[in-house]
């Protein structure tokens, strides 16, 4: 798994740096999608889209997963911005021990 996320981050940074130079920017987008004629067969889909705005993200990525995917029609799609997704990942530093208030013991009894 974390091999996984590791590629997808490097990916990820190449598509950011590539869009850095073109005025460009890299989106992760998540796709809801419905088997055609089922009520209750869902599909997400997730993939990277470069694009100058969230909206042509969104269609650019509708228009691939309509491709990919013929059997099924895009609910809804959800574009995030590289910077909106780094401000979501852990930082990787430890997290800080809850702060005690006076009187209150180390250990629940």
């Amino acid at each position: 798994m974390k091999k996984t996320i590791t590629t997808l981050l490097l990916a990820f940074f190449a598509c950011f740096s590539q869009a850095q130079q073109a005025e460009y920017t890299p989106y992760f987008v998540s796709a809801i999608l419905r088997l055609n004629g089922s009520d209750a067969t869902l599909k997400i889909v997730q993939g990277m889209v470069i694009s100058d705005t969230p909206d042509s993200a969104k269609i650019v990525f509708t228009v691939l997963a309509t491709k990919e995917f013929p059997q099924y029609t895009v609910i809804d799609v959800l574009p995030s911005s590289f910077s909106q997704l780094m401000k979501t990942l852990p930082t990787g530093k430890p997290p800080s021990p809850p702060v005690q208030q006076k009187g209150e013991s180390k250990s629940p009894t």
